[in-house]
């Protein structure tokens, strides 16, 4: 017997796999046309912004292949396959398929995010932090405890990084 449904929205998708192939094929094509698809384009266009349309939409496209995969795994009650929140699962599949079509167009940009992440968490005289309204900051070490409108000119240099980075 499997678990109960923590999320609403995969409670029919988990009922119609009991029943017949063809009615889980229809809830899990209902459920990726109906909440999926909109959430993973609006997650992929949020961090690929300014980005081809084409290139977007084979981000969308792989992504909603990964989520069709495993959602057909967590129907089927395979126990590798955790869902707590359908939402936030779809949010999390499309922000990951952005992060690795970036990895595979730009490795140059992987290189770097990952030397200054090495250098921020290595050197003592720098630090990384998160800020007040949850964003990760960086700056001299010495700055950690300074709010924004302290910091004047090094406020702005300390958020230019991370944004460069993709931390937030």
């Amino acid at each position: 017997m499997s678990a109960p449904v923590a999320d609403p929205l995969l409670a029919g998708l988990r009922a119609a796999a009991g029943t017949s192939p063809a009615e889980a094929s229809e809830a899990l094509g209902r459920l990726l046309i109906g909440e999926a698809a909109p959430l993973l384009w609006r997650t992929i266009r949020s961090q690929l912004a300014g980005v081809p349309v084409a290139d977007q939409e084979e981000v969308h496209s792989a992504a909603l292949l990964r989520l069709t995969e495993k959602l057909q795994q967590w129907a089927a009650g395979d126990p590798e396959v955790e869902i707590e929140s359908f939402r936030a699962y779809v949010a999390a599949t499309g922000a990951n398929g952005c992060r690795a079509w970036l990895r595979a167009r730009h490795p140059e940009r992987t290189r770097l995010q990952n030397q200054l992440r090495y250098l921020l968490r290595h050197d003592l005289d720098l630090a990384l932090w998160e800020g007040r309204d949850g964003g990760m900051l960086c700056g001299l070490a010495t700055w950690r405890e300074r709010t924004f409108e302290d910091t004047g000119a090094a406020g702005a240099a300390s958020t230019l990084v991370p944004s460069m980075l993709n931390f937030s």
